[in-house]
């Protein structure tokens, strides 16, 4: 698909301070690593998560993002997973 070509992998890489060179551009353009990105890609979709980042616990969503978009609270974090005080 276009947002998985090679020119708009290498375009996105380029917004990655240190992440281009010689040796990712060549894997990138012979699609070295295609076929795993597109096992995980399948998983990914088999899950049924719809968002990242996801966290379960016990197969169970513990919120990580609150309404704002932001990471919750460490404390509200802890207290969902039964650690908190």
């Amino acid at each position: 698909s276009p947002a998985t070509s090679p020119e708009t992998l290498l375009m996105l890489a380029g917004e990655v301070a240190g992440l281009r060179s010689a040796e990712f551009d060549e894997a990138v353009l012979q699609l070295r690593y295609r076929e795993w990105a597109d096992r995980v890609a399948a998983a990914f979709e088999a899950s049924g998560v719809t968002a990242t980042p996801t966290v379960l616990l016990d197969g169970a969503p513990v919120t990580v993002l609150g309404s704002t978009g932001h990471a919750v609270a460490p404390e509200e974090f802890l207290w969902q997973l039964g650690l908190g005080r």
